[in-house]
């Protein structure tokens, strides 16, 4: 889930030539280290993901096409957004301006592209409330402001030109994938996956270094039912079940063994719950903050809405097992069921 220490450091680059596809790896000032944009010449020149919507990010980008051949702005004609996050789809609005490229995203997570920044707006609204609600001292807001500066700087507005769903296939390089559905980092996030070659293309909800954290949602958009931790967990076992055998990230390194991968994931997400019901025991009654506290004591700023959706979607899976008693005033207090 949260794994603050983790660090990559320098250029990562791994061969999928195989595959026909060339992977572009993009430094970026974040604990992921870099982002990951896949390039296929096939079936026509297209692309997995973008970076930031910033000058370098573009210029990084132009200069590794360039040396395969093609041209940023006149070549590629199709991008596939794995989520609506902008380190990941941050130059959408600028290619399809530029060069009439078609942007793919997975239905839902087009809300965010074609509403930009209005919906980020939203969301910095209802996570300003949630921290409050959670208990952390002060304004909400004054955790998030920064964030929200970069991330209204670096995304962008774009439209849509194809809302994939869950079995659609799509072909990059050699390879007939099919879109798996795979939600808990973001409720719309998907994985292109070819059962034949055992391979999938994950975006940030597997990665081999960090684990995605699993935000909590504005009700209003992914709908009153939907749990991120909840629905991280059986994502995570749909694709351990798949039989997926190498994963192609959205950052970092490939992921050689998805089953033992995913088998971290889930041990270390059942560590954390037992850790979370020793800290209730112990209190007795907290709010989210509190426990976030215990857990995470070096959280600061933006990272601090991170924490509290680890703790808040590990509350919301012990309350559905009457594990945990939920109180809810001017602040959500918790209390261990005896």
């Amino acid at each position: 889930m949260l794994e603050i220490s983790a660090r990559f450091s320098g250029r990562q680059h791994f061969d999928m030539r195989p595959m026909d596809v060339c992977t572009i790896s993009i430094p970026i000032p974040y604990a992921s280290g870099t982002v990951n944009v896949y390039f296929a010449e096939k079936p026509v020149p297209a692309l997995i993901d973008l970076p930031p919507n910033e000058a370098h990010y573009c210029e990084q980008l132009k200069n590794a096409l360039r040396r395969q051949g093609y041209s940023l702005s006149r070549d590629i004609e199709r991008v596939i957004v794995t989520h609506p996050h902008f380190d990941h789809c941050g130059l959408a609005g600028w290619i399809v301006e530029e060069c009439g490229a078609e942007i793919w995203a997975f239905t839902g997570s087009t809300r965010y592209l074609e509403n930009f920044p209005e919906e980020s707006k939203e969301d910095f609204a209802y996570y300003s409330s949630l921290l409050e609600k959670a208990g952390v001292p002060g304004r909400g807001s004054e955790y998030l402001e920064g964030f929200l500066e970069t991330l209204l700087r670096l995304g962008s507005k774009a439209r849509v030109s194809r809302y994939l769903k869950e079995g659609d296939e799509i072909a990059f390089g050699s390879t007939l994938f099919r879109a798996v559905h795979v939600p808990g980092h973001t409720p719309w996030c998907f994985m292109m996956y070819d059962a034949k070659k055992q391979i999938a293309f994950t975006g940030d909800f597997l990665i081999r270094d960090i684990s995605s954290n699993a935000v909590l949602q504005r009700p209003a958009i992914a709908g009153g039912g939907y749990k991120s931790l909840k629905s991280y967990i059986s994502s995570l076992k749909k694709v351990r079940d798949l039989g997926v055998r190498t994963a192609f990230p959205g950052h970092g390194a490939r992921i050689p063994d998805v089953s033992v991968r995913t088998g971290e994931i889930l041990s270390s997400i059942q560590d954390r719950r037992g850790l979370i019901l020793s800290i209730l025991a112990r209190r007795r009654v907290c709010t989210p903050y509190e426990i976030m506290i215990d857990l995470f004591p070096d959280l600061s700023d933006w990272q601090i809405l991170l924490g509290i959706s680890e703790v808040i979607g590990h509350l919301e899976l012990l309350e559905e097992e009457n594990m945990v008693h939920r109180e809810e005033g001017i602040s959500l207090v918790f209390s261990r069921v005896p």
